[in-house]
């Protein structure tokens, strides 16, 4: 089984004051940004709130790795510090990359960082020169896993429903600009870690799912009896190898089966099989009518 170097990271916006902010170089471009994007405006306010998701605006303060069981964290208020231990960590790693978004939000925000200071990013976060198969091979999202081809959700959602608990109990993304400027690192490097351990819990309930008894209110009143048995579906059946030559008998039984008592009255029954004869007939009758119609060809005209 491949080991997995399960990791995330932690961002805050360049600047963290309104001193700051006044003569900030990026204001204008924030401000443009802010009038193509409804989620945000050019207030120094929105951009503490929304500057943490976008490479160019903010920077990388921690990163947390986690192999089998071993969790090391790297913090600091000096990014390039920070990216560089992680540079190191990833240059020399030969195993597979995982944890929750990667593919979306770390990778390509680490591999920025790196540029913007001065990094040649590590060839196994290149994932745009990746082919598909080749990149998920070496990659492991668990929001991708859970997400399959539609229907994402965020790691506190999935945790929730997966986990009954969630690692934003105490905080959001949005919250690290404030614990950093607070110099409350102890915070930051705790959430980070979180994020990660809830994501390898989240990973384990999806590859394997936990068994949930069904309510008895979910089956109370409901008779239902097996096609194949006289008497309930708990009862165990023997099939021999002609029994798997499902017949219109068989079908039948089945649709009388899941056809709950008084849940459909007979005259909505006898309406709906008139419905399907009157289809029938009108199928037919469109049928008969094209075999009359002459043909788009002359016999004589063919070739053969």
């Amino acid at each position: 089984m491949d080991r997995i170097l399960r990791f995330d990271i932690e961002t805050c916006p360049e600047i963290t004051t309104e001193v700051e902010w006044a003569t900030y170089p990026k204001r204008q471009c924030w401000e443009k940004k802010a009038e193509t994007n409804p989620e945000i405006d050019g207030t120094f306010k929105s951009y503490l709130k929304k500057a943490w998701i976008y490479p160019e605006f903010s920077k990388v303060v921690c990163v947390s790795f986690k192999v089998d069981d071993h969790v090391n964290t790297i913090i600091s208020q000096n990014e390039w510090a920070v990216l560089s231990g992680a540079y190191e960590v990833f240059r020399n790693w030969s195993w597979k990359l995982g944890w929750y978004n990667i593919y979306n939000f770390d990778i390509p925000f680490l591999r920025k960082r790196w540029i913007i200071n001065g990094f040649q990013p590590p060839l196994k976060l290149s994932i745009a020169d990746m082919k598909p198969r080749e990149m998920w091979e070496n990659i492991v999202d668990v929001m991708q896993i859970w997400k399959q081809t539609s229907f994402t959700a965020s790691l506190d959602l999935l945790s929730q429903t997966l986990l009954g608990e969630s690692p934003k109990s105490d905080g959001a993304g949005d919250m690290v600009a404030s614990a950093y400027k607070s110099e409350n690192f102890d915070w930051i490097k705790k959430y980070c870690e979180w994020d990660v351990d809830f994501t390898i819990r989240c990973y384990d309930a999806i590859i394997n799912p936990r068994e949930i008894p069904v309510p008895a209110s979910a089956i109370e009143d409901k008779e239902v009896t097996s096609p194949f048995s006289s008497d309930t579906w708990d009862e165990p059946v023997e099939l021999k190898e002609d029994d798997w030559q499902i017949t219109v008998e068989d079908i039948e039984k089945t649709i009388d089966v899941i056809k709950w008592k008084d849940e459909v009255s007979e005259e909505k029954l006898k309406a709906f099989d008139e419905w399907i004869e009157e289809r029938k007939e009108e199928a037919k009758a469109e049928a008969e009518k094209k075999m009359a119609e002459p043909l788009p060809f002359d016999w004589d005209d063919l070739p053969f």
